[in-house]
This record gives structure tokens, C-alpha cells and sequence, in this order.
């Protein structure tokens, strides 16, 4: 099967690993899988083993980037005219299915006049975090997704919250996967609750959207400084320009799976205060759960009462009683951790790719 996904550019977020590793592992079982690029985005960040065919702006299809163009995740004129007028060459024809990952790839290919040919992998229902961000551009942009989920295409969702939600009613459920030979508990501490030590390592992925929570955990971590006077907090992927300073908070940037999983490895709870969409999928969290990190988070898939601590949404103070009830039960958090790592084993990409490969030959 031939396969072409047209994306705005790449990016650092989860939604552009889960696509350039869903694209590696459907090359690996027999597909040719291509993307198709505007010139003017960055080098993938995440690898692939998939194609990568290059365009700018009149359709021209290119074998490399323009360096001197570099724009990624802006531009949105001309990366939609790139996408439309390259979507409309014959090359086109040789592709079985064409994949939308994000609402705004869909006009292009609808412009193309291709749309019999789309499968919708809706990773996450975009309007809600267009509509945080506020602004008469971000409202445009929020009504524009929301109309791409009304245009009949094929629909695969990451988790059963999307099966009907609002504008989104998705036709089939696949998971996101996990490099469960990566993202991995210490061998010499399996799912091991931490004993009684001098420092205390409180971890989150820090984000400045509002939607991501981090600003809940910071004024929790204020308060539990107080009564703990060994903890620590180490935000991935910020800086103290994001934050200001404050005392016992750690900045770093794990770039790369191998460098993610070691962050993971070194806390001793991962805490996600995430505010919106429930139910769905989220990367810290089931990449946490994989390492044998004890978890405290909102409702997020699959977390449960089981297998974690869940705390109640936008509410420092639950979070502070939470990470407390936690510390105060080892042995009960040891046990949940496990369940934890029994959870995971479903994310396993040679389990997801089997479930993509054959929603694409039978949509």
C-alpha cells in the first residue's frame, strides 16, 4: 500500500513522533509511506524511515528543504498554496490513502480534489486548544478545524473520548504507540517505590499553554516546599524565562527518546495537571507509567485509581494533598506503579502498526 501524508511541517510535539513513527513502522511491514513538506519547515525532529518529498509554493517538488526559507508552523498561506498545488500533480495518483493529521492539511487536499482517498488520524480534538489560546486569529483557526471534522472523511481517533465529542465522531479507535524498549523502569529499581531519601524529585513536562496545567503544579509545589524542605521539582522542556526563579526548581531539555526516558527514570513522581479533554491519550503519562514512575495526574487514559494517584483539575491544592498521600503510602503507591507498567503493554507499536495497517486496507 502506498501511503502520503502531507503535514504542515515538522515539529518537536508528540502528534509529529506518533506520525513519523507510525510511518516508519508501516514502511517496515511492506508500505511505500512519503510525507509531503513545504520547503520552508525544519528537518524532522523525531526520525523516520519514510520518504520525505519537499515543495514550495508553485507545487515544485524538491529533493531537500530550502534552508533559507525555515518557517516552521508559520506561514499558513504558503504552506497551504505548497500543499494544494503539489497535491494536484500526477505523482498523487500513485498513493492509495492520503492521511490528515491536522484540521488545517485538510483544505489542501480538499482543494486537490482528493478526498475519497483520506483517512482523518485526529490525534486530539483541536478546537478546544485554539479556543484557549484566545484571539481573533486563533478563533478563525478554532471554526476551521472544527468544519474539518464535518467534511466525510474516514476517521481514526486516539482513544474512545473521541468516539463522539462535539464536532469529532471518529470511526475507529488506534492508540498512540510507545518504544517500550526505550521507555523502560531502572533494572536494578523495578517499579520500585523510592525509600525515604534526602531529596524528593518531583518531575513534569512544563508548558506554558494553559491547557497543560503547569502553572497548578508550581503553586503546589510552593506550598509542599513547606513542609518538605528536601523536595525538588525538575521541569523538561521550560526555562526560568517561562517561570522566573524559584528555589529548588531544575530546567533541563531531554531531547531525543534515550535522553526522555532517562528524565523519567531519575524522578521520583511524575505529576500531569493537564485541564482539558479527558480521557484522551497523553505522552507524560504513559511514557511515565512505562518507566515505573509512580504517577499523580488528571484523568488521562489509562490512568485509573489502580494504577496511579489522579488529582482533580486545576486545583493546586490537590495536588499537594495528593503527591502527600503518595509519599505517605509506599507500599500502596509500589502497587499502583506496577499496575501501571501492566497497563502499558497495549501502547506497543508492533501492536498499534498491526491495528493502523489494517483500519487503512479496510476503511
Amino acid at each position: 500500500m502506498n501511503i502520503l501524508i502531507p503535514i504542515l511541517g515538522f515539529d518537536k510535539t508528540g502528534g509529529y513522533r506518533v506520525l513519523s513513527r507510525i510511518a516508519t513502522e508501516l514502511t517496515k511491514k511492506g508500505c511505500k509511506v512519503d510525507f509531503l513538506v513545504p520547503d520552508n519547515s525544519q528537518e524532522p525532529y523525531f526520525p523516520t524511515e519514510a520518504g520525505i518529498i519537499w515543495t514550495d509554493a508553485t507545487g515544485k517538488l524538491l529533493s531537500e528543504r530550502n534552508k533559507k526559507k525555515t518557517n516552521s508552523g508559520k506561514g499558513y498561506f504558503y504552506i497551504s498554496k505548497a500543499l494544494t498545488m503539489a497535491l494536484r500533480k500526477k505523482f498523487v495518483k500513485e498513493y492509495k490513502v492520503i492521511i490528515v493529521n491536522h484540521s488545517l492539511t485538510s483544505y489542501p487536499i480538499i482543494l486537490a480534489g482528493l478526498k475519497k482517498k483520506v483517512v482523518y488520524l485526529a490525534q486530539a480534538y483541536e478546537p478546544e486548544y485554539y479556543q484557549l489560546k484566545g484571539g481573533l486569529k486563533n478563533k478563525l483557526i478554532m471554526y476551521l478545524s472544527m468544519l474539518s471534522y464535518k467534511m466525510g472523511f474516514f476517521t481514526i481517533a486516539n482513544s474512545n473520548l473521541y468516539l463522539k465529542y462535539k464536532w469529532l465522531n471518529a470511526h475507529r479507535i488506534i492508540t498512540p504507540g510507545l518504544d517500550l524498549s526505550v521507555f523502560k523502569p531502572n533494572v536494578s529499581t523495578t517499579l520500585q517505590q523510592p525509600q525515604v531519601k534526602k531529596v524528593i524529585r518531583i518531575g513534569t513536562i512544563g508548558r506554558v499553554e494553559p491547557q497543560k496545567g503547569t502553572v497548578f503544579i508550581l503553586e503546589a509545589f510552593k506550598q509542599l516546599s513547606k513542609s518538605y524542605e528536601n523536595i525538588e521539582l525538575h521541569i523538561a522542556f521550560s526555562t526560568e524565562h517561562d517561570w522566573g526563579f524559584i528555589k529548588n526548581v531544575f530546567y533541563s531539555r531531554p531531547d531525543g527518546d534515550d535522553a526522555l526516558a532517562e528524565y523519567y527514570r531519575g524522578l521520583d513522581y511524575y505529576v500531569c495537571a493537564g485541564i482539558a479533554q479527558f480521557g484522551a491519550v497523553h505522552y507524560p503519562v504513559i511514557e511515565a507509567m512505562a518507566c515505573g514512575v509512580p504517577l499523580i495526574s488528571t484523568p488521562y487514559y489509562p490512568l485509573t485509581e489502580e494504577n496511579g494517584w489522579l488529582i482533580e483539575p486545576s486545583n493546586s491544592s490537590s495536588i499537594v494533598e495528593t503527591i502527600k498521600k503518595a509519599i505517605n503510602n509506599p507500599i500502596l503507591t509500589r502497587k499502583k506503579t506496577a499496575n501501571a507498567f501492566e497497563s502499558i503493554q497495549e501502547f506497543s507499536w508492533d501492536i498499534i502498526a498491526n491495528q493502523m495497517l489494517e483500519a487503512l486496507l479496510h476503511k
